[in-house]
């Protein structure tokens, strides 16, 4: 009844490193274990901290807002400062930046998820047991997306000169899909603690489960669209 929980994050993990490895080879794939291993470690670190010396619980309340701002700020917030600090502090460029963001949330959370679900009323729940971690996978996938996305337009910025509105209007819908990575799976979790009887976190759920990875399809299909196109000039310039 538990596998789900715990097997999801790390069988995506070391999907993700096994094909990106046989299919695209590149300078992340040698780092790639380490930075799940440094997601997992600061992930065991918090909930090392939060075991022993943060009391926290949830109660609740009427107010969905009071329910979805906890899971917002400690849930996905939180995690995502285990990327910044590594973004911040890493000497390689953008696009191998942005390429970290998987392995490190998904060690992370590989740690993590087990911990807060298990912390929570929902820890019995098939909400808790199959609905959240497969919300957090889409999460994952879809920071993941924003900030490859992100990274290409940052080492693509030259190209962009004297064309500043394309640049703000892909700017604003990386921004957009990120809001909607994080608002929605704090809003669910509020609907469930609040009106677990009804269907209207099911169907927020499912639009979420849906829209998330189509939209990550899209941005892969798009990127790749554009480094064939890139690598085939740079074949045209060399003859």
């Amino acid at each position: 009844m538990w596998l789900f929980l715990f097997a999801v994050l790390p069988l995506a993990v070391c999907g993700v490193y096994a094909a990106v490895r046989s299919v695209r080879p590149n300078a992340l794939i040698g780092a790639y274990p380490l930075l799940a291993f440094y997601g997992l470690v600061v992930g065991a670190a918090v909930c090392f901290v939060g075991f022993f010396f943060i009391y926290s619980a949830d109660t609740v309340a009427d107010s969905v807002q009071r329910q979805a701002l906890p899971y917002l700020l400690y849930r996905e917030l939180l995690p995502l400062l285990a990327y910044a600090f590594f973004a911040l502090v890493s000497r390689d460029g953008a696009v191998y930046v942005s390429r970290a963001a998987f392995p490190i949330l998904g060690g992370f959370y590989t740690a993590y998820l087990p911990y807060y679900v298990f912390s929570s009323v929902v820890f019995d729940s098939g909400f808790g047991l199959f609905c959240v971690p497969l919300m957090t996978l889409c999460f994952i996938c879809g920071v993941s997306a924003c900030a490859r996305f992100a990274g290409m337009l940052y080492a693509r910025r030259t190209s962009y000169r004297g064309n500043a509105g394309a640049l703000a209007v892909r700017l604003c819908v990386c921004m957009v899909f990120f809001v909607w990575l994080c608002i929605v799976p704090a809003y669910v979790w509020g609907l469930y603690l609040t009106a677990m009887y009804t269907s209207a976190w099911q169907l927020w759920a499912a639009l979420y489960c849906v829209i998330t990875p189509a939209v990550c399809a899209f941005s892969l299909s798009d990127r790749c669209k554009t480094f064939a196109a890139a690598a085939k000039t740079a074949e045209i310039s060399a003859v």
